[in-house]
């Protein structure tokens, strides 16, 4: 969360949150607690936010989105990039990727 702040800023995410909590927008997220802010958008069913935490090992700076076929990647401000890529392929590994790290994760 720390990351992305930076990157974007507070207001800016405010903005997206609430546009996606309008849509009806369900997602999944895995943080990595070295890298958290308290408990800003934490696991909430009222704002359709799964959250769980990476094992102690993980450690992974930058901020990926799956959706529609799509793989989004943010980078930390440091590096100060951003992509995305449209790709059946890459999305289905990268999902299976996800569900992977899903599965070993902890609860919020």
């Amino acid at each position: 969360v720390r990351d992305l702040i930076e990157a974007f800023g507070e207001e800016y995410l405010d903005t997206i949150y609430k546009r996606r909590i309008t849509a009806g927008i369900h997602i999944r997220v895995v943080r990595d607690r070295k890298r958290e802010m308290g408990d800003l958008w934490s696991d909430s069913v009222k704002d359709l936010r799964q959250v769980r935490y990476a094992p102690e090992t993980f450690d992974f700076p930058l901020t990926m989105y799956l959706y529609d076929n799509k793989v989004v990647i943010f980078s930390t401000k440091h590096e100060n990039f951003g992509m995305m890529i449209e790709s059946k392929e890459l999305y289905h590994t990268q999902k299976a990727l996800f569900e992977v790290l899903w599965g070993v994760s902890t609860r919020a």
